[in-house]
């Protein structure tokens, strides 16, 4: 079944469990905390300036405050566990309730049992089971009419093209750009679905 990103309880509360390592002597290492930048890339703690020349986490914290997600669901249909951590966290910092689909087949499954209260997709292209190319046909033709946002690695017009082709809203590549996930995420989600213009599908 899919996941509900545990938004209060940070980037690790997803209950996933990690994996054990049995080593053949004990040992001892120091490792970083994490930040991400304006870009959504990572840095060590305290390493680096932000873009506009300021210094720490305020940059960070500002700009997730200018986009308010608050009463926005998003269903999250990515197979990477890496990316839903990195999605959930960016959204969840926003205000969004985020629900984690692993792959195509997971997220028609949600969108039919609650997809109501889903206010957009962001739909990852190239996912296990059923991709996201056919999971965006199949979600259009049983009548879903609010906006899927591609995700994929592929940066070619003709690969924007095929997700629109497909009834999707809008395009992100992979690595995502935190700023330009949660403005596109706030525009379209308070879009009402007679203005999200999909394409004509044959049944």
């Amino acid at each position: 079944d899919g996941v509900m990103a545990g938004c209060d309880r940070g980037v690790a509360g997803f209950g996933w469990s990690e994996p054990h390592v049995v080593l053949p002597m004990p040992f001892t290492f120091t490792m970083p905390i994490v930040r991400t930048d304006d870009h959504g890339l990572w840095h060590p703690d305290g390493a680096g300036e932000n873009d506009d020349g300021g210094e720490g986490d305020a940059a960070p914290a500002e700009s997730n405050a200018a986009v308010d997600l608050s009463g926005v669901t998003i269903l999250v249909a990515e197979d990477g566990a890496d990316n839903q951590r990195l999605l959930s966290y960016f959204l969840c910092r926003a205000g969004a309730d985020v629900l984690i689909a692993d792959n195509g087949r997971q997220a028609l499954e949600m969108v039919a049992e609650g997809g109501s209260s889903i206010s957009l997709i962001l739909m990852d292209m190239q996912m296990p089971v059923i991709d996201g190319y056919q999971a965006t046909k199949v979600v259009r033709r049983q009548g879903f009419t609010k906006p899927i946002i591609a995700l994929t690695a592929n940066a070619m017009s003709t690969d924007r093209e095929d997700c629109l082709a497909v009834g999707c809203i809008d395009f992100m590549t992979k690595p995502v750009d935190r700023r330009e996930l949660l403005s596109i995420c706030a525009r379209w989600s308070h879009q009402q679905p007679a203005e999200v213009a999909g394409p004509q599908l044959e049944t």
